[in-house]
């Protein structure tokens, strides 16, 4: 016996079109709303991430000239400074730090106070993105007491400032 196809068949498989049509069309509807906040959020995280590296940056960069000041001798003359670097002199030769073109970079070889220049033997970037550095030393009966550092970086528009006091051959580093 054949028994004869009914139309309820092909109505339940229109049905079934009908409901994958809407999901289909409800799950469009939620990642239209879903992608935009998606964008927004990854955006604020790169920005952070971003921010959170340059300001690590800016504190392996002070620990680095920290680390040249506490191996400098307190003496007055260990110490050349000019209008836009600081010159010490560590050992057998003379370490300056330097902003240069937004970046803070150290010298490491020998500086000739007389004619202001330099036989370098090694330049290094440390820093990037630097918008104004600042080195104040506070002198005491002829030595140099401590030295205070103010590092201003600068990225997508966001602004940093890190402080660092440090005594020479002690040291002891003040923040």
């Amino acid at each position: 016996m054949v028994r004869k196809r009914t139309s309820r068949s092909t109505t339940l498989s229109g049905f079934v079109l009908i409901e994958c049509l809407c999901y289909l069309a409800i799950i469009c509807v939620l990642m239209g709303v879903m992608f935009p906040c998606v964008v927004s959020m990854h955006k604020n995280v790169v920005q952070a991430l971003a921010m959170q590296a340059l300001i690590l940056d800016t504190h392996a960069a002070l620990d680095f000239i920290a680390r040249d000041i506490s191996h400098t001798d307190n003496a007055k003359k260990a110490w050349k400074r000019t209008e836009d670097e600081l010159i010490l002199h560590i050992g057998n030769q003379d370490i300056g730090w330097v902003k240069q073109q937004n970046n803070l970079v150290r010298i490491s070889g020998m500086y000739k106070t007389a004619d202001r220049s330099w036989t370098i033997r090694e330049k290094s970037l440390v820093l990037e993105h630097v918008k104004q550095v600042a080195y104040q030393a506070h002198e005491k009966d002829g030595f140099i007491a401590c030295v205070d550092i103010d590092i201003q970086v600068e990225q997508a528009h966001k602004p940093y400032a890190a402080h660092l006091a440090v005594c020479p051959r002690t040291a002891k580093v003040l923040i």
